[in-house]
């Protein structure tokens, strides 16, 4: 397995890890939790496209991720699982993916 597939998953095992902390709530933290999962999708989109050399695949595979960890916190005591938070993930995947041609086609042009 070649390092961009280890760093692949590594940053889904963190994000899943992150799914399942417990979280305190305060003023803010709601917005702040929804910019953090954007962020890590995009982050993860644009590292299984890098990965894999295919922006299709890589867009798929975090695609096909956004519920999983969401599924996960049902079995969390102290976590809930909660549709935004897919939608979030989703919007987050499809940024990547927009973000990683963007760079792409700049570079290339």
């Amino acid at each position: 397995m070649n390092l961009r597939k280890i760093l692949s998953i590594l940053w889904l095992l963190l994000i899943c890890l992150g799914s399942v902390l417990p979280i305190k709530g305060g003023p803010g933290v709601s917005e702040l939790l929804d910019m953090g999962h954007i962020l890590s999708y995009a982050i993860l989109t644009s590292l299984w496209i890098w990965s894999l050399r295919s922006s299709s695949k890589g867009l798929l595979i975090s695609l096909g991720c956004t519920p999983i960890t969401e599924l996960l916190q049902l079995f969390i005591p102290w976590r809930s699982a909660n549709v935004l938070d897919v939608f979030n993930n989703a919007i987050g995947a499809l940024l990547g993916y927009s973000v990683f041609l963007t760079i792409l086609w700049l570079t290339r042009g």
